[in-house]
C-alpha cells in the first residue's frame, strides 16, 4: 500500500454514509505505528459499527496484539451503545478469515461493493 492509495482509503464509504460517519485512526506503541483501523459509525444500521479494516504491523502479528485490539474496540463500542460490530473481510485470505473466526466473528456470505466518495 502506498501513501497515495492510503489517502484514497480515507474517503471510501458505503452507500448512504457521509464522511462525518467515518473514523480512520492509528494505534501506536511509543512512536511506532502498530495498527490502522477504518470504522464506520452506524452502518448498516444505527446501532451497528462497521470495521472496514484492521491492519496490523507484520511484526505484531501472531502474538495476541490483534486480538487485544479487537477486544478493546468491541468493549469500547459496547460502552458507547453499539449492539454489534460487522466487518469486511477480503475473500481468499485464509489468514484473515482464521483471525476473525478465532475472535468470534462468523461470515454471513454477503458481498459488498466499495465506492469512493469525493
Amino acid at each position: 500500500m502506498t501513501l497515495d492509495s492510503l489517502r484514497g482509503e480515507l474517503i471510501v464509504l458505503p452507500k448512504g454514509k457521509a464522511l462525518c460517519d467515518k473514523y480512520f485512526f492509528g494505534l501506536y506503541d511509543g512512536g511506532a505505528l502498530v495498527a490502522a483501523i477504518d470504522l464506520i459509525d452506524g452502518y448498516p444500521e444505527r446501532e451497528v459499527a462497521y470495521l472496514g479494516w484492521l491492519i496490523l504491523a507484520a511484526e505484531r502479528q501472531g502474538c495476541g496484539v490483534g486480538t487485544a485490539i479487537v477486544q478493546e474496540l468491541t468493549d469500547f463500542l459496547r460502552a458507547q451503545g453499539f449492539r454489534a460490530l460487522r466487518l469486511a473481510c477480503v475473500q481468499g485470505n485464509p489468514q484473515s478469515a482464521h483471525f476473525w473466526e478465532k475472535n468470534g466473528f462468523t461470515p454471513d456470505g454477503k458481498r459488498s461493493e466499495r465506492k469512493n466518495t469525493p
